[in-house]
């Protein structure tokens, strides 16, 4: 279950980060 979690907000973060480096 935390790994789920863990995995959403990391792809949410890496989301956040590609679309802030652009």
């Amino acid at each position: 279950m935390l790994e789920s979690i863990f995995h959403f907000l990391a792809q949410i973060f890496y989301e956040a980060i590609e679309s802030g480096s652009s």
